[in-house]
């Protein structure tokens, strides 16, 4: 959980049933999702002062970090 969209309130990222990576608020709402993401070995949330945090996925050996804008 962090603050991925640098707005101050906190956020969730997880694998859904479908294997998209969701994005959602402690209430529940959808924020984004990154599609067919099933595979990920794992995920990160490395925060960021001042600026939303960075999600870090890996994947095959690959990071790829994401933002996201509010």
């Amino acid at each position: 959980m962090g603050d991925l969209t640098g707005d101050g309130a906190k956020q969730w990222a997880f694998i859904d049933g479908g294997g998209d990576l969701e994005i959602a608020t402690t209430g529940g709402r959808k924020v984004s999702s990154i599609p067919n993401q099933s595979a990920i070995q794992g995920l990160a949330i490395a925060p960021r002062p001042g600026l939303g945090a960075l999600l870090m996925t890996l994947d095959a050996g690959v990071v790829r970090a994401y933002s996201f804008e509010h």
